[in-house]
């Protein structure tokens, strides 16, 4: 599977979807580039260093400038007055490296990056937190309580009343991790007839219910546990 990866906006808050999704359409894809080097080969890096020692930089290859990527779009009259009102934007942080974690108090991750760009370039107040289990996220982004924006979510049919999603900005490979002492996994098909733990309210528990029906599932609410 290749996943992709968009942003995800409470439908309770239609101005501010409109706006990630113009300041997402604005990133060349040299910036696009710039993100994906900074993140990808920092993590890369960091699991060849450790027979070293050595440590990554994680240094971004490249300029962003936030200013220019604002600068490339127009925004309506409403979403300029909105825009004024300086709101601020609540961002829920979970433990996905390298699209988003918690590390030394802040958000860090690709995406997190993505948002700080639109943030700065806008002039608006970002506030990142962590430890709201993911299934609880969307309930309350649904509801328009305690999160505004979830920095990386896959489409499904369940979330389409309760979060807009924009464009996608990355699309990642999805892999199978199996026991050292199981049986070797060539391709999904394989696994019919067996368990397989995966996360609670993520996009592949609908992708393999509808396309793998006979591949038993066993939930957990996050990917570490699972």
């Amino acid at each position: 599977f290749n996943s992709p990866i968009r942003i995800g906006v409470s439908k309770q808050e239609p101005v501010l979807a409109g706006i990630v999704q113009k300041g997402l359409a604005a990133i060349t894809s040299d910036e696009h580039r710039a993100l994906r080097q900074k993140w990808f080969t920092s993590a890369h890096e960091q699991g060849a260093n450790k027979q070293t020692g050595a440590k990554a930089t994680g240094q971004l290859k490249g300029t962003i400038d936030p200013k220019a990527i604002i600068s490339r779009l127009s925004v309506s009259t409403k979403e300029q007055a909105w825009l004024n009102t300086k709101p601020t934007i609540r961002a829920r942080v979970g433990q996905y490296p390298p699209y988003h974690f918690w590390d030394e108090e802040k958000g860090k991750g690709i995406s997190a990056d993505y948002l700080k760009h639109f943030c700065e370039g806008f002039g608006l107040n970002c506030v990142f937190f962590t430890g709201m289990p993911w299934v609880e996220a969307i309930d309350n982004i649904g509801a328009g309580k305690d999160v505004d924006l979830l920095l990386s979510i896959g489409g499904t049919r369940k979330l389409a009343g309760r979060v807009a999603l924009t464009q996608t900005y990355l699309k990642p490979p999805r892999v199978i991790f199996t026991r050292k002492d199981g049986t070797f996994v060539r391709e999904i098909d394989d696994l019919n007839g067996k368990t397989i733990a995966i996360e609670r309210a993520y996009l592949m528990r609908e992708l393999v219910s509808k396309n793998y029906p006979e591949i038993r599932q066993k939930l957990y609410p996050s990917t570490k546990t699972a």
